[in-house]
């Protein structure tokens, strides 16, 4: 009974050997070989980007064509002529050994003699056992099976490397596509704290909202089109051995092999990557605008003022120094606000870049800041030289000190009303020094001309203080003086008046007499 199982065992280990090449002698090694060359195929990447670097879109296409065109296509020609040497020498070899042996048979019948019978005796040594000449041709016979099968199993293993090829262009075509989204999702999956957004993407305003470029659809067009599609595309192009002409003559008419194209169309999981792909790019734009919001809120006011602004009709309208000061607050805290600005934003594979933002918006500001103080700096010179030239005005006049009665009782009327404006001069003095306090807090430089002057104008108004006070003590020194003097003249006006009086009642009595 064991002997049977024994038996069993034998012929059916021997059939599957027979159909196995990794159990075959002759096709064992170059298989072994082939395998190693197929294995190389886990180091050639389809599409590859650094997950340190950060791109611009038409960088990372740029290096997505490199990396298929200078990198995986002749990566994929350097395997398959690795591989093709091992099948063209194996093909040599068995190719040689079948000529061998239908070259050693001089017809089949020599074949079919499995007796132990040998015809053709060599000298006259001692004839063999008639068990060993059958086994002998037993062998001889199995022998010649084996390499005409081996022959005729050529094309069947050229397929077989065709497809051990093929799977393995297949795998790196879907290493490549997980390898991107890999690279998208990076920092959602927070394995690699070093890593950074992918895609540069820079925010500017419009007038209907925030604005990205690359936007949503030229990130997804570039993905799809030329990095999927081009993964995809390496792996259609990629040389087929099944379709060699080298190995025409081993099939039967035209060969068919496996469709590399419609395997990837069709595999679901590669569907669903790419799916998971596109879904990250339109959920990470999502959370882009959710996340520029802030940036919409406190900026686009700038950028609006920007473009309505016209600094002409500005400086044409009339402005009091409150307003022009409000103004020069508002467009200093846009500046400090541009300052604080937060320029860089990582979102998922998205790297918000607001720089060129800040760069548009910067300008706004300090144009208008410039010329908002130049305006300010003209009102202060104007106001500066008209109060400049009043003071020295009431300076003169309250300088020249009276002779005469009628004279002195002008400068009182003058000094009075001098003392009445004291505070009104004050308060436009003050004015200025505000405008000038205004300009040097906002940093602007005040032409020397200009400071010269409104160092006059204090000494003028210190001048015009000293004119008041001396001017008082004028009019106290010599008021009682030209009192008296007043007082002397009206009496003396009196008397003359009496007199001139009496001399009309005078002569108006003669003339009464005479008639």
């Amino acid at each position: 009974m064991q002997g049977v199982r024994r038996k069993n065992f034998k012929r059916v280990r021997q059939v599957v050997q027979s159909r196995l090449f990794a159990a075959r002698s002759t096709f064992a090694g170059a298989l072994r070989e082939i395998q190693a060359a197929v294995a190389e195929l886990q180091n050639v990447h389809f599409a590859w980007a650094n997950p340190n670097h950060m791109y611009s879109l038409q960088e990372y296409g740029e290096l997505q064509v490199q990396t298929r065109e200078q990198k995986a296509k002749p990566a994929l020609d350097s395997i398959v002529d690795k591989i093709q040497k091992v099948l063209e020498r194996l093909c040599r070899e068995v190719q040689a050994q079948a000529v061998l042996y239908q070259d050693s048979i001089r017809n089949a019948s020599e074949l079919e003699d499995i007796t132990g019978v040998e015809l053709f005796q060599g000298g006259g040594g001692r004839p063999r056992p008639m068990v060993v000449i059958k086994q002998e041709k037993l062998e001889r016979a199995a022998n010649y099976a084996r390499v005409m099968d081996e022959l005729s199993q050529l094309g069947i293993f050229v397929r077989l490397v065709d497809y051990l090829f093929v799977e393995g262009v297949m795998a790196c075509a879907v290493a490549g596509v997980e390898g991107l989204l890999a690279l998208l999702t990076v920092h959602k999956q927070q394995t690699d704290k070093q890593a950074k957004a992918l895609f540069q993407v820079f925010v500017s305003f419009e007038p209907k909202g925030v604005a990205f470029s690359p936007n949503e659809a030229a990130i997804l067009n570039e993905l799809n089109a030329n990095a999927l599609e081009g993964i995809i595309s390496v792996a259609q192009g990629a040389p087929r051995l099944l379709f060699m002409r080298g190995y025409a003559h081993l099939f039967e008419g035209k060969p068919s092999g496996l469709n590399t194209l419609n395997i990837l169309r069709n595999m679901p999981h590669l569907t669903a990557l790419r799916a998971a792909i596109n879904q990250t790019v339109i959920d990470d734009f999502s959370a882009a605008r959710e996340a520029v919001r802030e940036l919409d809120i406190g900026y686009r006011k700038i950028w609006d003022f920007g473009r309505t602004w016209d600094p002409d009709a500005y400086a044409a309208q009339p402005r009091s120094l409150s307003e022009i000061r409000r103004d020069l607050v508002l467009q200093r805290n846009w500046k400090g606000s541009l300052d604080r600005m937060k320029t860089n934003m990582a979102i998922g594979c998205l790297q918000l870049d607001a720089k060129p933002l800040r760069a548009e918006l910067a300008p706004i500001t300090a144009a208008a800041l410039e010329r908002i103080k130049l305006l300010l700096l003209n009102m202060a010179r104007q106001a500066t030289l008209a109060l400049l030239d009043d003071v020295t005005a009431r300076v003169q006049m309250l300088s020249a000190h009276p002779t005469q009665l009628d004279e002195f009782v002008n400068y009182m009327v003058l000094h009075t009303a001098q003392l009445d404006d004291r505070k009104l001069l004050s308060s436009q003095a003050g004015q200025v020094d505000d405008m000038y306090e205004s300009l040097a807090a906002h940093e602007q430089k005040v032409p020397t001309a200009d400071q010269v002057k409104h160092d006059d104008l204090t000494e003028a108004l210190a001048a015009f203080q000293v004119q008041l006070t001396e001017g008082k003590e004028f009019i106290a020194d010599h008021k009682e003086e030209e009192l008296t003097t007043l007082n002397a003249n009206v009496t003396a006006l009196n008397e003359e008046l009496q007199g001139i009086i009496a001399s009309l009642h005078t002569g108006m009595g003669h003339h009464t007499a005479s008639a």
